[in-house]
């Protein structure tokens, strides 16, 4: 057991039991409208991911269900299945099979991966959200948080016109205070021209925290060999 993931445990126990009770206690008294799951291990995700803050998680929690059932629900509400499959198959995320050293998990995209011709942009984002929120599942993750590594070679002029301001609001909300997870760094390697303009209006409404986790290369790096290699710099 990673000894990041032991010590977490050993604070998980002395907070965990009365952070969740005043969680249900919000849920089911000025918050009873909100429709969302109230078990133990759900609730956890979002304490975890503010280290047990009851008020900044469950202010998480509703901007979350806020996000998907209102201000995005064209986006998540209403999603189509088979386009739904298309963006999963497509290869353009997936969770690496290894750890970080302080064991945080690792997502990895590729934006090579999505063809627009193909695959929309509302399935793309639920691909991503759905990356994220089944990383956070785990308890491990919940605790040593989390990479996400993007490879952004290969993004045109196609995808700029498929991520409006509207679109690139939405990821940068979800980095900032959307999801129930705690980011360890973001990673983009060989961001070009286009990317990098993308990125600069992404990053006007990412907090100073997450700013300070994010790195990127210019690079024209050869990404298979670098995951094979485990040659991050996570």
């Amino acid at each position: 057991m990673n000894e990041f993931f032991r010590k977490g445990v050993k604070v998980d126990i002395k907070a965990n039991f009365h952070a969740v009770k005043a969680c249900k206690r919000s849920l089911s008294g000025e918050e009873k409208n909100l429709k969302c799951r109230t078990d133990d291990e759900f609730l956890l995700q979002f304490l975890r991911a503010r280290k047990f803050n009851v008020k900044n998680a469950f202010a998480r929690l509703q901007t979350l269900y806020q996000v998907m059932s209102k201000t995005f629900a064209d986006v998540y509400a209403d999603i189509d299945d088979e386009r739904a499959k298309k963006a999963f198959g497509s290869g353009f995320g997936s969770h690496l099979p290894f750890r970080d050293r302080e064991g945080a998990a690792v997502v990895l995209m590729r934006m090579s991966s999505w063809k627009v011709e193909d695959i929309d942009v509302c399935s793309i984002m639920n691909c991503s959200a759905a990356l994220h929120l089944s990383a956070a599942d785990y308890p491990a993750t919940q605790v040593c948080g989390l990479h996400l590594l993007a490879d952004v070679k290969g993004t045109t002029l196609k995808h700029m016109r498929c991520l409006s301001p509207r679109f690139l609001y939405l990821v940068s909300k979800a980095l900032r205070d959307t999801l129930p997870v705690r980011f360890k760094g973001i990673h983009l390697i060989n961001a070009s021209a286009i990317f990098r303009y993308i990125w600069s209006i992404v990053n006007i409404f990412l907090s100073e925290k997450i700013r300070k986790r994010n790195s990127s290369t210019f690079d024209d790096i050869d990404f298979d060999r670098t995951i094979k290699t485990c040659e991050l710099w996570l």
